[in-house]
């Protein structure tokens, strides 16, 4: 039977809190209420009515730089451990792997907007570097009963990556 071309998946995975805290101590424990502090306070003073991006602060002049060069280095450090994690739990699926366009959705514009109930915990929540989306690209390996379907790829590549992290979610599965 001939090889089916590759297939592209996008992928959210969450990271346990206490995995973080093993694997970087302190570093990442109050990095998402701290980042939340700042940016609720900034976004009230500008009376913006939601909270952006954290790429809106780069440059800022009344924005902690250091801390936020600090937490987007903290997001690269998670978003390379998860590219290992992935590949190394992926080799018996997929064969030429490619994990790649991690981000942290820390870095993405928040799901929360002011004088939402429980705002300061949701903003803090978003911020913390538990939560990479990712694309994993490859070749399914062959099985007994041949080649499996992108579906059935995405069902596995759910359970193998399910015991490493402490959610999965397939967002996007398709031919490469």
């Amino acid at each position: 039977m001939t090889s089916p071309s590759a297939i592209d998946v996008e992928v959210i995975v969450t990271i346990a809190n206490d995995e973080l805290t093993h694997r970087f101590g302190d570093l990442v424990s109050g990095v998402g209420a701290t980042l939340a502090e700042a940016v609720s306070s900034i976004t009230e003073q500008d009376h913006l009515g939601y909270y952006p991006a954290l790429s809106f602060f780069q440059q800022r002049e009344d924005f902690d730089q250091a801390m936020l060069d600090s937490a987007m280095h903290i997001y690269q450090m998670v978003c390379d451990i998860t590219r290992e994690t992935v590949r190394a739990n992926l080799r018996t699926l997929l064969k030429n792997i490619e994990v790649s366009q991690l981000q942290a959705i820390a870095e993405t514009l928040p799901r929360v907007r002011p004088g939402q109930v429980d705002a300061a915990r949701l903003l803090a929540k978003h911020y913390t570097p538990s939560t990479i989306r990712l694309h994993v690209t490859g070749e399914p390996r062959e099985t007994v009963e041949g080649f499996p379907s992108p579906d059935t790829v995405a069902r596995h590549m759910q359970t193998l990556l399910g015991e490493q992290f402490l959610k999965v979610d397939v967002t996007d599965i398709r031919r490469a």
